[in-house]
């Protein structure tokens, strides 16, 4: 057997077992999709639209899954060899431009996050926002690069293997980073506001969500770990890992929805004028901890305090706000 056939028979392996992976995850990924959206859309009875819907949540959900979607076509596509009109190498550069989109999507919810929980503070996401930025443009750059090398412009291979070894590693800082900065925060928020609440559990509200953020920031960091290594050791592994990064990743978005919609609100007492001490003086006297979506309704300083008004009961409340 020929060297050329020896290595096509290797890089269908590759390709068999890359999209074998991959199926299994995108059958998790649409399970966790259909609730996720069950959640951002409909009331608790699941039968109505809610009144509020957090568009944004929403178009992201739906990108993440569509770019899953198509990457799992493409791989198909690989296999099967229906690729007619378009050859491997567009359809691999097909591949790498949706993973990476993912990633760049991923990675800015979680630093709009991060903003959102410090209440827009810039001078707190100056990092996260210079990793993603970082990120983005080493993006474009090796997505200009792969296009230009498919066409037949010469393009150094080395300076693109460096560039996606920069894209995962930014990834994965990016991901301990802006989870490190909205988990401090919530912390602090919960032992701040710990001395107020009137019913006792062994574990608050806001704990569980430090908790779900750090899985889903740990799941997203894994998967780019997964194909930073892969890509180091071995090349063909790489590919297996990339394309089960972008069903991780999608995964583990819609997982802080379900998550958070599913968490127990808990009850805060506030005294109603200002007090001494550093306990934040407020307008109410019973404030609820409830979950919509990505927002958490929690006892907060007054920086993180804004107005919501709570459908349920028909009446104007004055909650605490985090998004998570």
């Amino acid at each position: 057997m020929s060297t050329s056939s020896q290595a096509d028979d290797a890089l269908e392996r590759i390709n068999i077992a890359s999209l074998f992976v991959e199926s299994i995850m995108y059958g998790w990924l649409l399970i966790s999709f259909v609730f996720a959206m069950r959640y951002m859309i409909l009331d608790e009875s699941g039968m109505k639209m809610k009144r509020s819907v957090h568009w944004y949540l929403v178009v992201v959900a739906l990108l993440l899954f569509s770019f899953a979607t198509v990457d799992v076509c493409l791989g198909l596509v690989r296999v099967l060899r229906l690729d007619v009109h378009v050859p491997p190498t567009g359809v691999d550069t097909m591949l790498v431009i949706g993973i990476f989109i993912a990633i760049v999507i991923v990675d800015a919810v979680l630093v709009f996050r991060c903003w959102v929980v410090y209440l827009h503070s810039l001078k707190v996401i100056c990092l996260p926002a210079a990793l993603w930025l970082g990120t983005t443009a080493t993006v474009v750059f090796y997505v200009y690069n792969t296009v230009a090398l498919h066409v037949g412009t010469p393009v150094d291979t080395a300076r693109l293997e460096h560039a996606l070894e920069a894209i995962l590693s930014l990834t994965i800082v990016q991901n301990i980073v802006s989870t490190g900065l909205i988990a401090t925060r919530i912390w602090r928020i919960d032992r701040e506001s710990a001395r107020f609440r009137t019913r006792r559990t062994e574990k608050s509200h806001l704990q569980m969500v430090i908790r779900i953020v750090i899985e889903s920031g740990l799941l997203c960091t894994l998967s780019a770990l997964c194909s930073f290594i892969s890509f180091w050791t071995d090349k063909n592994a790489g590919y297996i890992a990339s394309d089960a990064e972008i069903q991780l990743v999608s995964i583990a978005y819609n997982l802080i929805i379900i998550r958070t919609a599913n968490q127990t609100s808990d009850e805060y007492a506030f005294p109603t004028s200002p007090s001494s001490g550093s306990g934040p003086a407020l307008q109410l006297s019973i404030v609820r901890a409830r979950d919509s979506t990505s927002r958490t309704f929690e006892a907060a300083p007054r920086d993180v305090i804004s107005s919501f008004n709570d459908s349920e009961d028909n009446s104007t409340i004055k909650k605490q706000s985090t998004y998570v």
